[in-house]
């Protein structure tokens, strides 16, 4: 099937810019999961929340046995020692199960917090609705991680990420992990950029 274009002027010339983007695609988000292969993630140019893009999350298969995800890191320097919420617009169709992640991880690869929004969890086809979640960044992070969460099938969207510094009168989103996790593949992890196209217009 060929791909989908826009006419968009620029500088008194039509210049053709394509709907979806190609597979895999998406600037400063990668896909992840623990079935990332039956995944795929790119820029949607004709489905958004806002503006002119969102990001886009499809599961290849009918049913998928695992999860994928459009996620990206960034680093914590700003935020230690401060509670965080992050917030973003999410939509589905035909989709399993819908979520929204943050992860805080230490220079060994431990998670020091995490917080996602499974009690609220989106299902099948649904239009634009805002998910959040807040959590504490601790001053010997070394990395914050946030995300989408596709499960089983369909299609996920995701828009207008955003990240803001709140005072302990917000609650959390959920309890603090009681027992810190370790991932080896995580160690000694060093981000060196701030969150990365959080609007989805790169």
């Amino acid at each position: 099937m060929q791909p989908a274009y826009r006419g968009v002027s620029l500088f008194g010339l039509v210049v053709l810019v394509p709907l979806v983007s190609a597979a895999g695609d998406v600037p400063g988000w990668h896909r992840v999961g623990s079935a990332r292969e039956d995944f795929d993630i790119r820029i949607d140019r004709e489905v958004h929340h806002s503006g002119n893009a969102s990001g886009r999350l499809d599961c290849l298969k009918k049913h998928s046995s695992g999860t994928g995800s459009l996620e990206q890191d960034f680093r914590p320097d700003e935020y230690f020692g401060q509670r965080i919420r992050v917030r973003a617009w999410i939509k589905g169709e035909n989709a399993g199960s819908v979520i929204i992640f943050v992860r805080v991880d230490g220079h060994e690869g431990q998670i020091l917090d995490f917080g996602n929004t499974q009690n609220h969890a989106a299902g099948g086809t649904f239009d634009w609705r805002q998910h959040e979640v807040v959590i504490d960044v601790s001053p010997d992070a070394a990395a914050i991680q946030m995300g989408l969460l596709l499960r089983d099938k369909g299609t996920a969207w995701i828009d207008d990420v955003s990240v803001e510094m709140v005072d302990k009168t917000v609650k959390r989103t959920a309890p603090r992990p009681s027992v810190s996790r370790t991932n080896p593949r995580r160690a000694g992890l060093f981000i060196d950029h701030p969150a990365l196209n959080l609007d989805f217009e790169q």
